[in-house]
């Protein structure tokens, strides 16, 4: 996920937030962009785990990284070795099921591209059959219907009005 929509209001206004000191609360919104990076989840079952949340938090040790998580449990939810926090959870099943959704609408709309164009090819080609001989009296010019119902009439031979429209 590129982006994600973050509430600043609903974040300051949360009181565990508000208890957090500032390099907590850092290591806090690197924790979130992890999780946003990661799909919402973070595995914390190995040494090297642990190594990657440090650096991408800019922690100096994993055992202080280790220490930072657990003393924000109250922001986050630790199970099974995986790292997870419930607005993120939220936020990317909105972002799936909105993609699905627009994915769908842009197949439909490109189906219906597709026979919008298949029908101006189809309607050029009726055009070309209906070129006939002007009905003119004397007049040999291969000319298109140019009005419906009317005569087949080639452009010299068309009224004036139906000429300027041409």
């Amino acid at each position: 996920m590129d982006w994600f929509k973050f509430d600043i209001n609903g974040y300051l206004a949360d009181f565990r937030v508000q208890r957090l000191s500032a390099s907590d609360e850092y290591f806090y919104i690197r924790l979130l962009l992890m999780l946003y990076k990661f799909d919402g989840k973070i595995e914390v079952k190995t040494e090297q785990n642990w190594q990657e949340i440090t650096q991408f938090c800019k922690q100096s040790n994993p055992k202080m990284t280790q220490k930072r998580v657990k003393s924000l449990s109250n922001l986050l939810q630790i199970s099974d070795g995986v790292i997870t926090q419930p607005k993120v959870t939220k936020t990317l099943q909105e972002y799936g099921e909105t993609r699905v959704k627009l994915s769908e609408a842009g197949r439909r709309g490109g189906k219906a591209t597709q026979a919008r164009l298949k029908q101006r090819e189809t309607d050029k080609e009726k055009e070309k059959e209906q070129v006939k001989a002007c009905d003119w009296p004397g007049c040999q010019a291969q000319a298109t219907l140019h009005y419906k119902g009317g005569p087949r009439r080639c452009p010299e031979h068309l009224p004036s009005r139906v000429r300027a429209q041409a």
